[in-house]
């Protein structure tokens, strides 16, 4: 199924939090051994994380069929649409600057 060379995320097997990713990644597919346990080394740049220590088994992995796009470290209000209370709180409709208006949020 993997073969060397493969882009894949690994299940975190010592998620802290329910709220941590998990899955980390993503890595390069580094050696297969003839048990079927497969090592894993950094993809990317300087900055990309260490793999895990230990061998991963198949049902660990997940194969990615393209890189990862980068993630926005933020958003830009363009505008609020409207506002509303629900119950003690306020809450604003926002439209986002660069997004069409079907992605408008609440």
């Amino acid at each position: 199924e993997f073969k060397i060379g493969d882009v894949v995320l690994a299940l975190d097997p010592i998620r802290r939090s329910r709220n941590a990713p998990k899955w980390l990644g993503p890595f390069q597919v580094a050696a297969i051994s003839r048990g079927g346990a497969i090592s894993l080394a950094p993809h990317g740049g300087d900055d990309a994380p260490p793999p895990p220590e230990r061998n991963c088994a198949h049902h660990q992995l997940v194969q990615l069929e393209e890189a990862p796009k980068p993630l926005i470290d933020h958003y830009e209000v363009d505008r609020i649409l409207a506002h509303r209370r629900n119950g003690k709180a306020m809450q604003f409709k926002v439209h986002w600057r660069g997004f069409p208006s079907c992605e408008d949020t609440w």
